[in-house]
């Protein structure tokens, strides 16, 4: 992690020099958590029900923490966003309705998201 932290600062420090925080979100998440317990193979694998994400720019309220997890980091305890309220936040902080409906090849109309919340909390 310490060549995560460094990069990821660094980023974070050069987009507020450079005045480029208020147009540019930077969000820092992978598909899954990892288990709160270590494996044989001395590793963590894909665990579901609780995960961590950054978010940074374009509005957010720097320095918060929403959500919480029990005392091992293994499920929500309060405040559990899904995965479709990620990308409808980001969608709309890119300026994009998530309920916009896109047309496949064969004119069918699609909805970007069809669930999903805006995390409204990020920018308060």
């Amino acid at each position: 992690m310490p060549e995560f932290d460094q990069g990821f600062s660094a980023l974070v420090t050069d987009l507020h020099e450079r005045g480029l925080t208020q147009d540019t979100l930077v969000v820092c998440m992978g598909e899954f958590g990892r288990t709160p317990k270590i494996n044989k193979d001395q590793g963590r694998d894909h665990w579901a029900p609780a995960a961590s994400l950054l978010f940074c720019g374009a509005g957010v309220r720097p320095g918060q923490v929403l959500g919480s997890t029990d005392r091992d980091g293994a499920y929500t305890t309060s405040k559990p966003f899904a995965p479709a309220d990620v990308g409808c936040t980001i969608l709309e902080s890119l300026g994009i309705n998530p309920r916009k409906h896109l047309r496949t090849p064969d004119g069918r109309p699609v909805e970007i998201l069809d669930t999903g919340n805006f995390m409204s909390e990020l920018f308060a």
